[in-house]
Order: C-alpha cells, then structure tokens, then sequence
C-alpha cells in the first residue's frame, strides 16, 4: 500500500509541471508509508532531502535530427525493398501462369495430334436415330 501511495505521490508531483531550478524535492517517512514533496516535512515524520535531479542538461537537439533523418531514411530503404519484393512475386506468379498455360495447350496439342481424326456427324436432336418401321413380315408358307 505504501508503494502505490508513494506512486501517486510521485506521478502527482510530476504533473504539478517542471520544477523550479532551486526547487527541493523532500522525502517524508511516516507511519502510513513514505510522500514527496516540495516542503520540508512536518516534525511528526522522518524527513531528508532526497537525491532527485531538479536541474537537468538541455536536450542535444542536432544529435536528435540526426537520428531522426536517419531513421526517416531507414524507412525509405525499407519501404522500396518491400516494394521491389512486390513486384519480383506478382512478376514471378504471373510468368508462372504463362508456363503452366503454354505447358497446357501444348497437352491439348499434342493430344490432338495423338488421335485420328474423323468427321463424326451427330445429329442435331440429341444423337439419337429414329426408329422407322419396317414393312410387315410376309408370309410365304401355307400355314398360318
């Protein structure tokens, strides 16, 4: 319990905004856990200046555009390579499809060549024949 009392104490200290330059930052043990803060503590706690940077060195803006820019380019790089491997799969696939359609009409081709060809006439209503009777049987003996 005392840890999260201390967390808010910190994270409610942090959002009061940047401290002043000759700001300290105190650090107050007490029976229900430990706070800092920027006043000196009061006599019923055990209280010391704690070892929290109030000043610190001003951000090296060029160094940080320098690995700005290069990262920007990194990306660049990246993004062309994914690009390039794009187009060398769609590129790769498509050359496949055409191999697999030549290998496929030269099959068919040579199937054909393979089989003799004859003209078979299949009539138009279903390949079927009519059926024409014949003429009566003739009876050419004297029994009936």
């Amino acid at each position: 319990m005392s840890l999260r009392k201390s967390l808010l104490a910190v994270s409610a200290l942090l959002s009061l905004g940047a401290l002043p330059a000759a700001a300290d930052v105190y650090r107050c043990s007490h029976a229900k856990g430990v706070t800092y803060q920027e006043i000196p503590c009061p006599d019923s706690s055990v209280g010391e200046r704690a070892n929290i940077p109030t000043i610190f060195p001003e951000p090296n803006v060029a160094e940080r555009e320098r690995l700005l820019e290069r990262e920007a380019a990194l990306y660049k790089r990246l993004e062309a390579r994914r690009d390039r491997e794009v187009q060398e799969a769609v590129l790769r696939d498509a050359a496949a499809e055409r191999q697999l359609e030549r290998e496929r009409l030269a099959a068919a081709q040579a199937a054909a060549q393979a089989q003799p060809q004859y003209l078979i006439a299949i009539p138009a209503y279903g390949g079927h024949r009519r059926h024409t009777p014949r003429a009566p049987f003739k009876r050419t003996s004297a029994f009936p």
